[in-house]
């Protein structure tokens, strides 16, 4: 589309006013732009395909170090480990002078003669010869030769192995033909060269590995030089690339402008640029895209909040359940007391009637404190003992109205005076009518709080973007600032006597259901919540 329009331009400049200039306008900016980016395209896959290249023989150096050479000196050690073991067995046969003893030693070698060398060494031999398949043709040869090696001497262990079991039976059998002597010569001649050819492999194999790793680093330096060269060809080719594009494309100066500071998280970046051309249709776009990363940013802040919140909310309830435990059952021991002292005082004699009068108001005030705890207790297992909600279809708008008819009168003793505006028709919610229903009433005495000498209560209901709100706006002296962001937090409250958990609870409660509760607005002549709900 852009290409097109700029055709068009390049067209209209033509007809209007042809110039000397007309052959240079013939490239369009979109074709410019896409050469330069071929230019520095062609160099990065040359740099790429280099680097690749490099990599894949180092790949497959390392995989004939790590999985051929190296395996098959691992090998070697363990073979010459082992058959220096074998070496000591018989030079201690060898100087042994008790017969008997010499016997034992010989039985315990028999039971004990393992065959652990000769599977390493066909096992190197293996090895060898399955590093043929993926080594490089230059390889070929050495490991063909390490291959004859290994199966060769194999061939002479295997020989040594059968006259060592031999002779270590005859002296277990106690074979006084045997000559020890000449045997022990025997087999000490044939561990010794068997020996020369291990040493003779491990040289050779390390030789090999040193030639390996030299033609490696060799490689590797070229090659570093190589890339490092076309690296910087490649640089130069985009630098040139971004020089001729900047000259065509200032215009989106202005746009990148404003995504720096989107990123840095100024969501109030709007270009705002008028007008049919293509950056103007870009502007606009850009605009309308800052407009929804603000209002998504908005909903992450919340919904990150609420998962705070959440969380605070069950480890206070965890917190809560077990300390309510461990206070309601010596509350109730103590307001059982308390009552029983306040019967039993009518038969009890006291000196004036004010001692008397005195008892009854301290027990009366007990009892009072300890249902005042009781009550803040049970609470607590609320706030513990939270129930998935049963979600069911309701009218939310007639469970407003019942709830405000049933709290009315006690409301308006309280010189509370009650506007309502309900919405007209049925607002259906999939909703837990018990939690709602709580709720509901925890902001009614929220509101009745507010407004301790009496007021102004407005109760409304109203659909909006697929919910419902039902708001509650007292004529209260409102909430400070400082703490309008802590109110929904367990355990915070500015009332005396209070636990802290109301706002917290129904926040939590509301927001299993899908829905929300937020302060509206404050100030000194009030405060208005606002509960949303889904709409069903």
């Amino acid at each position: 589309m852009v290409s097109h329009r700029i055709d068009e331009v390049e067209v209209v400049f033509k007809k209007s006013s042809p110039s000397p200039f007309s052959f240079s306008m013939r490239i369009s900016l979109a074709t410019r732009i896409l050469i330069g980016f071929a230019a520095v395209l062609i160099a990065s896959s040359t740099v790429s395909l280099v680097s690749i290249l490099t990599i894949r023989q180092n790949q497959i150096e390392v995989q004939l170090l790590s999985n051929g050479y190296l395996q098959l000196a691992k090998i070697l050690a363990d073979i010459q480990t082992l058959h220096y073991a074998y070496e000591k067995e018989t030079a201690l046969l060898a100087e042994e002078r008790e017969p008997a003893l010499q016997q034992q030693l010989a039985r315990l070698a028999l039971m004990y003669f393992p065959g652990a060398i000769l599977t390493k060494m066909n096992e190197g031999t293996a090895l060898a010869h399955n590093a043929l398949n993926t080594a490089p043709h230059s390889e070929k040869a050495a490991l063909e030769n390490f291959e004859t090696h290994f199966a060769e001497a194999s061939k002479r262990y295997a020989a040594y192995e059968k006259d060592s079991k031999n002779i270590l039976e005859r002296i277990a059998q106690a074979d006084e033909s045997l000559n020890l002597e000449e045997s022990f010569n025997h087999l000490q001649k044939q561990e010794l060269a068997f020996h020369n050819h291990l040493q003779f492999l491990q040289n050779a194999l390390s030789n090999r590995i040193l030639v390996r790793l030299s033609k490696a680093q060799d490689r590797e330096q070229k090659n570093g030089i190589l890339i490092v060269a076309l690296s910087i060809v490649s640089v130069l080719i985009g630098l040139l690339a971004t020089i001729v594009s900047t000259r065509h494309l200032r215009p989106i100066l202005t746009l990148h402008k404003g995504i720096a500071a989107i990123r840095e998280g100024d969501y109030s970046a709007f270009l705002g640029l008028k007008g049919d051309d293509d950056m103007a249709l870009l502007a606009r776009e850009f605009d309308a895209m800052v407009l929804a990363l603000k209002e998504r940013q908005s909903l992450l802040e919340k919904q990150q909040s609420q998962l705070l919140q959440a969380k605070q909310l069950a480890a206070a309830g965890r917190i809560s359940a077990q300390l309510a435990h461990e206070v309601r059952n010596p509350l109730s021991s103590i307001g059982l007391n308390a009552e029983l002292l306040l019967e039993q005082l009518g038969q009890t004699q006291f000196s004036t009637p004010e001692q008397k009068t005195e008892t009854e108001e301290l027990l009366l005030a007990i009892i009072r404190e300890v249902d005042r705890v009781t009550e803040i207790t049970e609470e607590y297992l609320k706030l513990a003992r939270l129930p998935p909600p049963s979600l069911q279809r309701e009218d939310v708008n007639a469970l407003t109205q019942s709830i405000l008819h049933f709290h009315e009168e006690e409301l308006r003793n309280a010189n509370i005076s009650i506007e309502t505006a309900f919405f007209p028709l049925p607002l259906f919610c999939k909703v837990d009518e018990a939690q709602i229903r709580q709720v509901i009433l925890n902001l009614l005495k929220n509101a009745k709080e507010a407004m301790p000498e009496g007021g102004l209560l407005r109760i409304y209901t109203k659909e909006e973007n697929a919910f419902v709100h039902i708001g509650f706006a007292d004529s209260g002296k409102g909430i400070a600032a400082d703490i309008l962001s802590e109110i929904f937090k367990p355990f915070f409250t500015t009332k005396e006597g209070g636990s802290g958990l109301g706002l917290a609870l129904s926040t939590q409660l509301l927001h299993m259901q899908g829905g929300s509760l937020e302060v509206a607005t404050t100030s000194p002549e009030g405060t208005a919540f606002v509960l949303r709900l889904p709409r069903a």
